[in-house]
């Protein structure tokens, strides 16, 4: 389906912009969002090959998280990452043994321990994300200024609609 972008008269074939469904996506602006979406992943994947030690995506993400929302327990963790509890202790249990997250015993009650970067940590998902704004700077310093307003206002509804309502 084409779409006109003024409701004024349509060439055949095309629906007035007025007659298309609230929410409708077009296979074209489906397929731009997947090569976006994969220009993204080749940064984090860059990003997880220069990780030293080398990182998982499960152990990236953690780290973020929990730099994110500092004293976050395992339990947090898990539901954050939509990851069974078994699963992201030992992903925790990795970036202990890593020295990149530390264990942090709650002392109003003994038996809940908050999760908390150590400055090992903080440094590594400091360069990370540095690294990400630089390569995220440089896509949209190609853009012309009227365009890179539009791009960076839509990139916020969407960050704004992808973001957990819960969190």
């Amino acid at each position: 389906m084409i779409v006109a972008t003024t409701n004024d008269a349509a060439p055949s074939g095309v629906v007035p912009a007025d007659l298309v469904p609230a929410g409708h996506l077009e296979l074209d602006d489906i397929e731009a969002l997947l090569q976006f979406s994969q220009w993204l992943s080749g940064i984090v994947a860059r990003s997880l090959l220069a990780t030293q030690p080398q990182l998982s995506l499960p152990q990236l993400r953690a780290l973020v998280l929990i730099r994110a929302r500092p004293a976050i327990s395992s339990v947090q963790v898990a539901e954050a990452l939509s990851a069974h509890p078994s699963t992201a202790s030992r992903v925790v249990g990795v970036l202990v043994r890593r020295r990149l997250v530390s264990r942090v015993p709650d002392p109003g009650d003994r038996r809940q321990v908050s999760l908390t970067l150590t400055p090992s940590g903080e440094h590594l998902v400091a360069d990370l994300m540095g690294q990400r704004r630089h390569d995220l700077r440089q896509l949209v310093d190609r853009l012309e200024p009227d365009a890179r307003r539009q791009v960076l206002g839509a990139m916020r509804l969407l960050a704004d609609a992808a973001r957990d309502p819960s969190a």
